[in-house]
Parts: C-alpha cells; structure tokens; sequence
C-alpha cells in the first residue's frame, strides 16, 4: 500500500512549509522576492507590500508572519506591523494560535499579540485541533497540557502520541512499557499490559503481547479499540498484515495469504512470489481472498485498487471484493498529500494512466475525464486536489509539470519545483533555474523573479544555525580506518609553502577577513586554512568527512555560543578518523555572516594529538568582527533526510 506514496519536493521559507492541505492560505497576497527580501503582490501581479522582509510567509485570515531586522511579527494585508517584530523566530496561526520563541523557549499567543500562558517546558508541540499539545519537561520527559496550559498529563513520559480524532494518547516508559491515557489523564490500557501498541488508525491500534514463559501458547499480536478492549487476537490465521501496514480503513484489513508455510519464507522477494492479497474485517473474518491479487491499496470511500499478477493491470474493487465496472488501467494517483490512508477519492475522482494516458474515474470506475496524452515520460506522480503534478528524473535533478485534465490544462515538466500548497490557489508557485515564479490556472506566468547579477555575490543573512560543512579528506592509514567515512571529500591536504605564512612550528585555524570570496558560489564568504606547521600530524574525529569544526559567535550578554553545529548520524558508519599531516594545511572557505546584532566570531576544531586519545582538544581561531541574527544562537532549522543513504536528522 506504500508503493505509491511519493513525496514530491515542495519549495519551502523557513518555518512556513508545513501548511494544511485544501485551505487557501493566501487569499489575494502573494509572497514576491526582489533582491533578497521578500514583499507581496495581488492576484494580476501588482506589488502592494513593497519587498522589505529578510522572510515572509502566508498570509492567513489577514495576518502574515515575517521576519524584518533579524526577528518576527506579523503583518495585515497592509503591510502594517501588527504584532511587533521581537521574536526570534515562529510559525504561522492555526485556529488563532501562533507559537513564537525567545532564545529557544515557546510562547504561544493570540492574534492580538497576547501570551496565552506562562510555563517552564523546555518545548511545546503545536496544538491540535482539539486543543491539545505534548509539551517536554526539563529533563526530557513528556506530558500533556490543552489550550489553556493546563496540565492534563504530568510530564512523566519517554515519550507520548496523541491522536486527536480519538482523544487519547499511547505513552511510553520504557521497553516493553507502554500503555493509553485520555485527555482527563485517565489510564485507559495500564504501563506493561503490551509490548508495543502502534498508532491508532480509524479506531483501532495495533498491539503485541509476549509473556516471559518458555510456552508462547499465551503470547498473540492483535488489535484493540479506544477503550483497550482486544477486538482481534491474530494467531494461528492463514493470514498476515505486512509489516507496518496493521491497520483497517474503512473497517476492512488488507493482508497477505500464503501459498506454501510463510515461517519458512526468508526475505521479502520470496514473501511476495509466494503470497496473495485478501481483505478482513475487524473481527478477522475473512471477506475475500484472490490469488489473482497481487497488490492492493487501501479502501476509499468504499473503494479499493487491486492489482492482477498476470495482467498487472488495476482494477476497482468495492467492500465485499467484488469488480467495480469493467475498466482496467495501469497506474492510479492516490493523493496520499496528508498521509491517511483513505482519501485518494476524497473528491470523488481519481487520475489514472492506461497506455502512458491520463484520464479520471469516479467510484463507479467510469471515465469522468477520458484518456489524454501527456507527451512526456514520468517517473513519478501524484494527485494534489484536481491536479496530476508528475515528476522527470535528469541526470543531476528532477523536472515538474502539472495538469488539469478537468480544464485541459497541461503544464510541461521543465520546473524545478513545485509548491504543492499552492496548488489550491488561483496562483501556483514554482521555480524555474532557481528563479521564482507565479503561474495561473491556465499555466500562464504572472510574475518571476527579477535574475540577480551572478557577478554580485550575495550578503549570508540566515534566521537558523548553519550546518556543518566542513569537510576534508586524508590519505588512507590502516590504523584509522576504522568504521565509516562514507560521506567522501575531495578537499586534501596540501603541503605549506613559504608563501602561506603560517606561523613556524605551529598548529591553528587562520582567517583572511580581508579577502571577499564565494561561499557555495552565490554568497560572501571568507578563506580559512587549518594549518600544521609542527613536526607532527594532527589527528581528528568526523562523521562522514566532516571536522568537528563550527563557528562561534558572542551572544547579547557577552557568552561564546555555537552558532552552527555538526549533525549527528544515527549510522556507525559513518564514523572515522582523519589526519593532517605535519607541514601541511587545509583550506576552507565560510560565509560571511549579516545580521541584526554586532559581535565577534571565532572558529572552534576539537583535535587530537594522537589517535589513541580519547579526550579531545580544542583550538580556537582569532577573533574577527560579524553580526548575526538572535535565532542563529540556538534554532537548527528543520531538516529531511534526502533518501535512505542520508543517516542524519539534523
């Protein structure tokens, strides 16, 4: 059921780009970027918020969040501050709740700029639509509190997932220790009962259960309700839910028979040769099973696709599993946009391709758009409301196009993204070779942005702590290979010569503040060169190529804090050692930092003088002069790992 679910790149400001899915977040004003800072338009493209903003997001029931002298507020459709701008940085209103910080501490407040309540948490995730938040204590625990501040769950949790459709929350103490609590702190399914409850999906969670006694007559995976009742003990079936896929959707289960013993099945390849779908309901009555089934998706308003293994056709099946008219097509685009498992006929429609052309059914399968050609092979694609937005793989980069096969409307693939959120308005916003751009619902542009001279390298003004990048390499040692060092460098190190002038006899990170030089080609930036002039190798520990190597920044009352940071990869291979040899250097290049507040800066590299220790050293650059802007002392940003080969969640 996942073999669909696809992630298309959507461009994204900051902390603006988690919106909710269908809202018109920008009724008439449009977010526009004119040398760097960003203002708004109307609908016909008419500038009516002069650019003036270092950030800028949606506006949302007349109020939009901004950034204007390293900090954010928020402006109406005038432009007008309304909620001064004293924040280090915040998120958009939801239900008339905003969550602004203060040196890395929330505070959430009204559209009149009022603080709603004072707390001591260390974080506190934003509120669902029911008013609830899992807040973090001091030291790393979680509870639970609603709207007001209350405190419904004292934060004395591993961990907690609330479910908002049913009022409860899965918490979580330790192995083996979980159990259910509602919002009035009730104990619904008491700590140790399962081994694991999952996520309640559509009612229902996913539970196991194991005793320590040598006989597992007693053990059994199953399912239980909101209450903790157990409506379904799995054991001894003919059949089985795939891995990660136990849930029901629209009380109906789809799962996996086996054509020969699936205990001696070895990997996944062998599972899928030898098993077949079929659906169950909650009770785990079997409702049909095919043979001819070899994959399914979830049910959508009583509506499911099932894939044939000979033909490997599609074809729509209601309830009872039983053919939805006579229609085969090869490919359908569920919108799985917000992540649920039934809304790929939330309109009623679907696309679906048959011979490389698009068209759209309804519930009854019947062709409500017929077959049309899109003239372009896609690798990947999905349903965004009345869109089809399809995707291209070039040998470095991906292509979008989008249609509305409902208007006719056919967008080539020849943009390098596409904000999907944007979709729903009467603007789209894409961008094309890195220039932003505005197109209407007939594909038409009505706005892009003005192309900057490439010759005029750009001031590094940023709202978030920087990422780690300083990487280099050395040549292969036995003794410090180790683990890892998948992450390469080219970045060697090079012999000094007299002309460098580096101090004699020395090790340390020098600076040329003097000199102007591209940083990742567009911004200002400065060389630095970490140089061993001794007699000695130096030796450090990294991830993936990268020193533990970061800038520093004094803040407003005089204390050297990181102003970047080196993430941390969940992959022991990506652990190793590198070497700079004596008499050798290393040249870096870092950006030249603008903000709101004067300071000094330095650089900071932990090292070693021989691989063997286990304490690291630290060496510190001179101190040269910056500004920087208040979130850049503490906020990381938010960050995706590209693909299943990038270890890092920071």
């Amino acid at each position: 059921m996942k073999y669909f679910f696809i992630i298309l790149f959507t461009l994204s400001i900051g902390l603006f780009s988690k919106a909710i899915s269908q809202e018109k977040l920008q009724q008439s004003l449009y977010r526009i970027i004119d040398n760097n800072v960003w203002g708004y338009m109307d609908g016909d493209g008419k500038v009516v918020i002069q650019p003036q903003f270092t950030q800028a997001g949606y506006f949302i029931n007349g109020l939009a969040l901004v950034a204007k002298n390293g900090r954010f507020g928020f402006i109406n459709t005038k432009g007008e501050m309304v909620i001064p701008a004293t924040y280090d940085t915040g998120s958009r209103f939801f239900n008339g709740i905003a969550r602004m910080y203060r040196d890395g501490k929330p505070y959430f407040i009204n559209t009149k700029g009022e603080v709603l309540f004072n707390h001591d948490f260390q974080q506190i995730n934003l509120f669902s639509e029911k008013g609830f938040s899992v807040v973090t204590g001091k030291d790393g625990k979680k509870g639970l509190i609603n709207r007001q501040g209350n405190i419904i769950l004292e934060p004395i949790y591993n961990s907690i997932i609330f479910f908002d459709k049913e009022e409860i929350a899965i918490v979580e103490k330790g192995r083996r220790s979980y159990g259910v609590i509602d919002t009035n702190g009730n104990i619904v399914v008491p700590l140790d009962k399962f081994d694991r409850i999952n996520y309640f999906i559509n009612g229902f969670a996913f539970v196991e259960f194991s005793t320590d006694d040598e006989d597992d007559a007693n053990d059994f995976d199953g399912f239980i309700d909101t209450s903790g009742n157990v409506v379904l003990k799995i054991k001894n079936q003919p059949w089985k839910f795939e891995y990660d896929e136990e849930y029901f959707s629209e009380n109906i289960g789809v799962v996996d028979f086996f054509k020969k013993n699936p205990d001696s099945i070895s990997d996944w390849q062998e599972r899928k040769n030898n098993s077949y779908k079929g659906i169950i309901d909650t009770k785990g009555t079997i409702i049909k099973k095919d043979t001819s089934w070899a994959e399914m998706s979830s049910y959508s308003k009583e509506r499911a696709f099932v894939k044939n293994r000979t033909t490997k056709n599609f074809r729509l099946i209601d309830t009872k599993g039983n053919y939805v008219g006579t229609n085969t097509f090869d490919e359908f685009a569920p919108n799985f946009y917000d992540e649920k498992p039934e809304n790929f006929f939330n309109t009623n429609e679907v696309y679906v391709a048959l011979d490389d052309a698009w068209g759209m059914i309804d519930r009854n399968g019947e062709y409500t758009v017929p077959l049309t050609n899109l003239t372009e092979e896609y690798d990947s694609f999905q349903q965004v409301g009345k869109y089809l937005v399809y995707r291209i793989e070039d040998e470095n980069s991906y292509r979008y196009g989008f249609c509305n096969l409902k208007t006719n409307v056919i967008v080539p693939a020849k943009f390098s993204g596409i904000n999907l959120d944007t979709v729903y308005d009467d603007l789209i916003h894409v961008q094309q070779n890195d220039v932003m751009m505005y197109l209407n619902q007939q594909g038409e542009v009505v706005w892009q942005e003005k192309e900057s001279n490439s010759d005029v390298l750009k001031p590094f003004n940023i709202l978030a702590m920087n990422r780690g990048y300083f990487y280099a390499s050395s040549p292969s040692v036995d003794e410090l290979n180790g683990l890892g060092g998948w992450g390469g460098s080219d970045n060697s190190f090079q012999k000094i010569e007299k002309k460098q002038q580096f101090p004699e006899n020395a090790f340390g990170i020098s600076i040329d503040t003097e000199a102007i030089v591209p940083y990742y080609k567009e911004y200002k930036g400065h060389k630095v060169y970490v140089y061993n002039a001794t007699k000695d190798s130096i030796f450090f520990d990294a991830q993936d190529s990268r020193l533990y190597m970061n800038v520093q920044a004094k803040d407003e009352n005089g204390l050297w804090k990181d102003i970047e940071y080196t993430p941390n990869s969940w992959c022991g291979n990506s652990y190793h050692s590198l070497f700079l040899a004596k008499k050798s250097f290393w040249e870096f290049t870092i950006p030249k930092y603008e903000g709101a507040i004067p300071t000094k800066l330095r650089i900071k590299l932990l090292y070693k003088t021989n691989h063997n220790d286990r304490e690291d050293k630290i060496v510190y650059s001179e101190e040269f002069d910056g500004s920087v802007n208040p979130a850049q002392f503490w906020y990381k940003g938010e960050y995706t790992p590209s693909g299943i080969m990038d270890p890092y969640y920071d």
